[in-house]
């Protein structure tokens, strides 16, 4: 996805490559709901090495298609010479020199993220995205749904949102970035909306009024779409604005940067999820009335859970309003510089 992603940023305008990023995105989650689907089938159905051979097949097809479609980039800083080590011997192929080279291209290249201010408010942006939004999932968490809403089968939620996201990212994202006034804006509003969401969801879960029936169509019909909606436009919206302020030449650098980043900062992840889950921890007394089975000891409140994410949504937010509105601030400067400059002349 970083090639794709570096490929369709290099030919598209500005303005519509949030949405082109979306559809790409789209794309991927068609390919995972559809072959996975079709994989169970062809193995059921047609043989054990069917799934094996359609696989082949598509993959030697992608091959051909890109062999034949895809323009070659010249490469105009390409050098053939063999550059010196740090001793100064030039030619050097040893094991040493050469793991010497490879760790300094890997440090250029987490250098190349920070290249700018802009760029690194944009890059710590969607790292924190990506951590918060880890962080807070309760995907995981089997008893979190039938304490809530009396699910013990979760497998279809999860096409169901797949689904939502697919809808969104290939019809809808265009259309919310004009509403909420590009992707700067719609970033830090998108994630005051989770935090609205995330609010709304803890006062369902705590209500005596409504039934768990109820309470599931209303999180199926209105707060899962609109919890998909505002977090795609997030993701899209960050991931756009990497590639609007990463230098054209570095640009592959840069997001090949970013995953390492990212696969970093998920590593903390499961180490502030169990003390997420100590804090929330649902009491004794609850557990044992629920009398439900898939509730182990440690599990967390569903509310409290809710609530956390709130807060760390409403954080979120405030930190992305900061660090966004940052580059709005100095290009808003750059200008006024400019006029007194007209004016002077």
């Amino acid at each position: 996805m970083t090639m794709i992603i570096a490929m369709v940023s290099k030919n598209t305008k500005v303005e519509n490559r949030t949405s082109q990023i979306g559809r790409i995105n789209a794309s991927s989650r068609t390919g995972w709901v559809l072959g996975s689907s079709c994989g169970a089938f062809l193995f059921k159905h047609v043989g054990k090495f069917s799934p094996v051979i359609l696989a082949s097949f598509l993959f030697s097809l992608n091959f051909v298609v890109a062999l034949k479609f895809l323009e070659e980039e010249k490469d105009t800083n390409h050098s053939t010479d063999i550059k010196p080590d740090i001793k100064g011997n030039s030619g050097s192929k040893d094991n040493g020199s050469e793991r010497l080279t490879k760790y300094y291209s890997f440090l250029t290249n987490l250098k190349s993220c920070f290249s700018s201010k802009n760029l690194s408010s944009v890059v710590t942006s969607l790292l924190l995205l990506s951590w918060v939004g880890r962080a807070t999932s309760y995907a995981s968490i089997a008893s979190f749904y039938e304490i809530t809403y009396g699910i013990t089968q979760r497998g279809y939620l999860s096409s169901y949102t797949s689904i939502l996201a697919l809808i969104v990212e290939g019809s809808f994202i265009k259309k919310l970035l004009d509403f909420f006034g590009g992707e700067r804006r719609a970033s830090y509003i998108s994630a005051g909306c989770l935090v609205i969401i995330s609010l709304m969801e803890s006062l369902l879960s705590i209500s005596d009024r409504v039934s768990k029936e109820s309470a599931l169509i209303i999180f199926l019909v209105f707060l899962l779409p609109a919890f998909s909606t505002f977090f795609s436009l997030l993701n899209l919206s960050l991931q756009s604005l990497v590639t609007q302020m990463a230098p054209e030449k570095s640009l592959g650098s840069v997001l090949a940067a970013l995953d390492v980043l990212r696969n970093g900062v998920m590593v903390t992840v499961p180490f502030y999820r169990t003390l997420l889950f100590k804090i929330t921890e649902m009491s004794t007394e609850k557990s044992s009335s629920q009398g439900n089975t898939s509730i182990m000891r440690g599990d967390p409140d569903p509310s409290k859970w809710l609530v956390t994410s709130a807060a760390h949504w409403a954080t979120t937010s405030v930190i992305l309003y900061y660090l966004l509105n940052q580059y709005q601030q100095t290009q808003i400067e750059k200008q006024d510089i400019q006029k007194n400059e007209k004016k002077t002349e």
